[in-house]
């Protein structure tokens, strides 16, 4: 029981299972302790026994005794992150952080991380990131033998939100809509996050034609596409014009009274908007 005295001190093996956790020698880390007072207490070897896995010790009294091995090695952690990925390094959507830590012989204690400028922070479970925008997290952990790891950071963005896109005709169309030349296309987008990558090239529309479709694109450098669609009216003929007069001309070809001059024009693409105003001649010549 607790508390026998041995006088003199008596010797005493303790035996111990092999393998031997990862970074812990027969040599030099395995010690036999005992606890007193609230304390572990290591002592001397007397001698050892590495082929029959025991460590031999001189003991003045009972207590308990225990096989112990310090933990010299810190913990390991690694990050996953999780989510949409699209160019040149960008998320395109939330992503989710797990934080993974290992430590072979005491354990982890736990493991703390900082996202951007925030306060370090107790990682319990996988946390999610949505604000767009470029981001830091740190991450580090501590093992039950108090041994913590270097911190460790990944650098990672997010950019949601597709570019906003317009296009200019050039030359602008009239107030039917039409225009009576070919007509130039450009697409521009901006892009605040991660910056505009390309834009459809100008597109050119020299076909007559009313509503002519034209779709362009641009995308923003984390590969989020936006596309905008217009229609382009050209007419680049002219209207064929006719003119009636009445009464018509006697066989000589003159009138002897007032002669009203009316105008019609036919065009088969853009349709026509004006003709001129009747005329009435009453000039004699």
């Amino acid at each position: 029981p607790d508390g026998v005295v041995f006088t003199p001190p008596a010797k005493a093996k303790f035996y111990y299972i092999e393998p031997l956790p990862p970074g812990v020698s027969d040599e030099s880390l395995l010690n036999v302790y005992r606890y007193e007072s609230g304390v572990w207490q290591v002592i001397p070897k007397l001698q050892q026994s590495i082929a029959e896995n025991w460590i031999e010790v001189e003991i003045d009294s009972l207590c308990v005794f225990a096989i112990l091995y310090p933990d010299m090695t810190a913990p390991v952690t690694q990050a996953l992150i999780s989510g949409t990925t699209g160019q040149n390094g960008w998320n395109i959507s939330p992503i989710a952080i797990t934080l993974i830590s290992a430590d072979a012989v005491s354990g982890v204690a736990q493991a703390v991380f900082q996202l951007d400028n925030n306060p370090y922070t107790v990682y319990n479970s996988s946390l999610s990131v949505s604000a767009e925008g470029n981001h830091l997290i740190k991450f580090k952990a501590t093992d039950k033998a108090g041994n913590t790891e270097t911190e460790k950071s990944i650098a990672f963005k997010i950019d949601l939100t597709t570019p906003s896109l317009s296009y200019l005709l050039e030359p602008g169309q009239n107030t039917a809509g039409w225009n009576n030349t070919a007509v130039k296309v450009i697409f521009t987008g901006t892009d605040p996050v991660s910056g505009i990558d390309a834009c459809t090239p100008e597109q050119t529309v020299p076909i007559e034609g009313g509503s002519q479709t034209v779709t362009g694109s641009c995308m923003d450098i984390a590969g989020n596409v936006a596309y905008a669609t217009t229609t382009v009216s050209v007419d680049l003929t002219k209207p064929e014009v006719s003119a009636a007069m009445s009464p018509l001309p006697n066989e000589t070809g003159w009138h002897n009274g007032p002669v009203e001059i009316a105008f019609t024009g036919i065009d088969g693409i853009s349709g026509i908007n004006y003709c001129s105003p009747q005329k009435i001649i009453t000039i004699e010549g």
